[in-house]
């Protein structure tokens, strides 16, 4: 079985409607939350043995800004464990990717629900603070935190054993 058809099965069991482009070898779909939603596309670069997810802020970030969203991103890369955040800083354009080498591995629905999941939930836990930066004109600083205070918030692990 091909590696996109796994992604497309597993997005099946997952009741997501996607798209896929055999001929560039990616599967599409759009991820919604309460807050937002974004486009997200998987590639599976055959050539390198990769498979990649990218979730796609879905506006074009102002030129005016973008250094900002730049200093953003590299502060909250700064801490990540798992995926990054990049701009193109000639079109505006900013995603959150999560990638995985397939040398050797046996792809199946573990893996790839484990690599799309990082993804989505890596892009919803900073897209507020990207937004703010990006249209609100927050101080990359203050948006970091921001994030990070409602990280705290969300952890469960904050309240163990109190």
């Amino acid at each position: 079985m091909s590696v996109l058809n796994t992604v497309a099965e597993f997005l099946d069991t997952e009741g997501v409607r996607y798209e896929t482009d055999e001929d560039a070898r990616v599967v599409r779909f759009y991820f919604t939350t309460e807050a937002a939603g974004w486009m997200v596309s998987v590639h599976h670069f055959s050539e390198l043995q990769q498979l990649v997810v990218a979730s796609h802020l879905p506006s074009v970030v102002p030129p005016d800004l973008r250094p900002a969203v730049m200093e953003f991103a590299t502060r909250i890369n700064n801490e990540l464990l798992v995926g990054n955040f990049d701009i193109d800083l000639d079109a505006g354009h900013v995603r959150y990717r999560t990638g995985i080498d397939l040398d050797e591995l046996d792809v199946n629905a573990a893996l790839v629900r484990n690599l799309i999941y990082a993804n989505v939930w890596g892009m919803d836990l900073h897209l507020e603070g990207l937004n703010r930066v990006a249209y609100g004109g927050l101080d990359p600083e203050e948006a970091v935190a921001l994030v990070r205070n409602a990280e705290a918030d969300e952890d469960p692990s904050e309240s163990a054993g109190t």
